[in-house]
């Protein structure tokens, strides 16, 4: 039987093959006119703003649509005017290699440059490629300092993956307690993974006193958005009645909902209880 289980980007091993784990928070932060809605169509989008505004959003408009090589193109025109947003996005466009050759050590350079701007998310990229090593040699102690520097302005991903460095101790002392406190703020944002694994911090009693009910009203609010691992936790949850009643009916609908995004560990719990007798 799977235990409960942590999102699977909260993987923190050293090891090259386990680095992809790491689910990047690229936090695309739009900078719009008041009242502009990102459906608006590419026309409305040219002429909606100022000049670096009408870009950003048609670069935007681009990225949304995978039209990389206009994005870049509008992106671009936005950035040279110092928009911050504009230049993170540049850096996701050649992180990843969308619309143009994949250059790493570019990619940290915009992000640096948006980071210089404010840009919360570029912050968060900068940790990301500190943590993996893209672009730059791998430096935890940098990466903390850029998710810190993103915690301290609010942002609910630079929070998630501090919290994830105090409960490793990778580039800071491990310190569970305060791994709660940041998972507390980033999942009072909404930030689904958060409230995942402030579900699991409650139900085993690290960092906060074990408490089954806040676990499970947490498992709940990740899994009402559909994250996958806080889906499987609930079934599990509930097949063994922790910190509710005992209901293998609702852990099957709870195990059906992630086998249904590909979840294996859900599909083995399904099979395993077929097996014996209980099917949804």
């Amino acid at each position: 039987m799977a235990p409960i289980r942590r999102s699977a980007a909260r993987n923190l091993s050293a090891s090259a093959a386990t680095q992809d784990l790491w689910t990047k928070a690229k936090s695309h932060w739009r900078k719009a006119p008041v009242g502009l809605l990102v459906w608006l169509t590419y026309e409305a989008l040219m002429y909606a703003g100022d000049y670096p505004a009408r870009q950003f959003n048609a670069g935007l408009h681009a990225y949304q649509a995978h039209d990389y090589a206009q994005a870049l193109v509008h992106f671009q025109k936005s950035a040279d005017t110092g928009d911050g947003d504009a230049l993170n996005y540049l850096g996701i466009l050649y992180e990843e290699g969308l619309g143009t050759a994949k250059d790493p050590v570019k990619a940290v350079s915009f992000y640096k440059k948006a980071a210089a701007k404010e840009s919360n998310a570029a912050d968060v990229n900068l940790g990301y490629a500190y943590h993996n090593g893209i672009g730059v040699g791998r430096d935890e102690t940098q990466a903390v300092a850029w998710y810190r520097e993103a915690a301290a302005r609010g942002n609910a991903n630079g929070e998630y993956w501090l919290a994830m460095h105090y409960e490793s101790g990778e580039g800071v002392a491990r310190n569970d307690a305060e791994a709660a406190r940041l998972l507390t703020s980033a999942a009072a944002k909404g930030l689904r993974k958060a409230q995942n694994d402030l579900g699991v911090l409650y139900e085993n009693g690290r960092g906060v006193p074990q408490d089954l009910a806040k676990a499970v009203t947490y498992y709940q609010k990740a899994a009402d958005q559909n994250d996958t691992v806080a889906q499987y936790n609930l079934g599990h949850i509930y097949e063994q009645g922790l910190g509710v009643l005992q209901s293998i009916p609702t852990a099957i609908i709870w195990y059906e909902k992630a086998a249904a995004s590909g979840d294996e560990d859900a599909r083995a719990a399904l099979h395993r209880l077929n097996a014996t007798g209980h099917e949804g």
